[in-house]
């Protein structure tokens, strides 16, 4: 060990001993002394206090603005969750509309189909009695009762003129 850990064993040693202690504040010779005054000056508790104030005050800006921001946000949501709620009512009104709708729509659908058939049995009812001339050719003009009385009695010569003449009102030409 040096010289230096030897001052600082002994220097150690003499100031638990107490004893030593009146001793070793007597001789300045083995202690250092000490400033003093320190040699900086502690900041101001003034600016301390400031800097604070204006932490706070910082501080206290942000919080309103939150707070603003906060009160802007539940009105947004106060407006939002009533369209919402206007938009659900509608959607009900209109599948109520659309429901009666369908079964409307379902209701002509039947009847349509319903319609069709009576037209389709009248129009076959009706063509029961028609009586079709294929090869003969239709012509401006003509008296088709009596070509058809005519034909009809080359064909069946026992028909007599009564029954043609009621037969004869139901024709249709085929071309």
């Amino acid at each position: 060990m040096g010289k230096e850990g030897r001052k600082r064993r002994n220097m150690a040693e003499l100031a638990l001993d107490p004893n030593n202690m009146a001793e070793s504040m007597d001789d300045d010779s083995s202690t250092e002394a000490l400033p003093a005054t320190p040699s900086k000056s502690p900041p101001s508790k003034l600016r301390a206090v400031d800097s604070d104030d204006s932490a706070t005050h910082v501080i206290l800006e942000k919080l309103s603005s939150i707070e603003k921001s906060s009160q802007a946000t539940a009105k947004a949501m106060d407006a939002l969750t009533a369209t919402v709620q206007s938009l659900l009512n509608q959607v009900t009104t209109h599948s109520e509309k659309i429901q009666k709708i369908d079964s409307e729509t379902e209701k002509l659908q039947k009847e349509n189909f319903q319609l069709k058939m009576k037209l389709n049995d009248m129009q076959r009812h009706s063509r029961l009695w028609n009586l079709k001339l294929h090869g003969v050719k239709e012509e401006n003009g003509e008296n088709i009762r009596q070509i058809t009385i005519d034909i009809l009695s080359k064909v069946a010569p026992q028909i007599n003129d009564k029954r043609c003449s009621l037969w004869t009102s139901y024709i249709v030409w085929a071309t």
